[in-house]
């Protein structure tokens, strides 16, 4: 199989694959590029970025919210996303644009993480999200990122004990990203 993918008006990458049945990890391949196709991936490079992270990026191959929630049970799943909301409407009240950046990680947790945008935004709220759990941090007054607080889906049956969690958990937001906005986002 070719795949042919447009980075922009001036440059192409064609990508030939195996058509590999089975499970387990992707095959790794090395494709040949131009000198200036090399140099314009680099270019494109965000921080620490592999070729392979541009690439995903510009292509849209990353996961997005609703991926990194599949494991969760619809009704947590639903109250995840609502705190995942929440944090960015406080983020909205400090911030005009904020960067949404989703690391996946193969032996750990996913990470969604939000910041203003730029290249020098620093992250203000990141969600550490596993199969069964969410965990949420801030950057705190040292610069460090903490604990908020989590959501352990498995466990929560009691639709009303959830509800009751999550308000919870909206409020320690609220004072702790409001509290991390006027001392990071300038």
């Amino acid at each position: 199989m070719v795949k042919i993918y447009i980075l922009s008006a001036h440059y192409c990458v064609v990508i030939k694959m195996s058509d590999e049945k089975g499970g387990g990890e992707a095959k790794r391949s090395n494709i040949k590029v131009d000198a200036i196709v090399k140099d314009t991936l680099e270019s494109m490079k965000r921080g620490s970025e592999s070729y392979n992270d541009v690439l995903k990026r510009k292509l849209e191959l990353r996961p997005d919210v609703e991926d990194l929630l599949a494991f969760h049970p619809d009704d947590l799943r639903e109250r995840a996303k609502e705190v995942i909301d929440h944090a960015r409407s406080l983020l909205k009240d400090h911030i005009q644009e904020i960067d949404t950046e989703i690391v996946e990680n193969k032996r750990d947790y996913d990470e969604l993480r939000l910041s203003p945008a730029g290249e020098n935004g620093l992250v203000i709220v990141k969600f550490k999200i596993g199969e069964d759990d969410m965990k949420i941090q801030y950057r705190n007054k040292d610069g460090e990122m903490r604990g908020i607080g989590y959501l352990f889906p498995s466990q929560e049956t009691d639709m009303d004990k959830l509800k009751e969690k999550t308000d919870r958990l909206k409020e320690e937001m609220e004072k702790k990203i409001k509290g991390s906005c006027r001392r990071w986002v300038h």
